[in-house]
């Protein structure tokens, strides 16, 4: 059976590769992907105290919509955390062109 970590790493590894294109959802916190006709959502969840770091929600969703997997703080590894916001940190980036933006930028900076 294969294992959440697994598919963590193989979301990261092809975002990074730029092999998986993420998408704003209508949450600015919200950021989905699609592999065939499954969709992975991932999003950012701020806790109410001040000084608490965020935390990252994961979702999986069938051909139909309906999610079949979930992951977040709650029943997440310590591992697992950290893949959570490097994928969510990679998903913002890739949604938002980030590398594009900063390439233009440098460009009329002339750098």
């Amino acid at each position: 059976m294969i294992e959440l970590e697994q598919i963590l790493d193989g979301l990261i590894l092809r975002t990074t590769d730029g092999k998986l294109k993420w998408h704003r959802s209508i949450h600015d916190d919200q950021f989905v992907a699609s592999a065939g006709a499954i969709s992975v959502v991932v999003r950012e969840l701020i806790p109410r105290a001040i000084d608490a770091d965020p935390h990252y929600r994961f979702e999986i969703l069938d051909e139909n919509g309906q999610t079949v997997e979930v992951l977040h703080y709650d029943s997440s590894t310590t591992r697992q955390d950290k893949r959570l916001e490097q994928l969510f940190t990679l998903a913002r980036r890739s949604a938002l062109n980030t590398d594009s933006v900063l390439q233009r930028l440098a460009e009329a900076l002339e750098l």
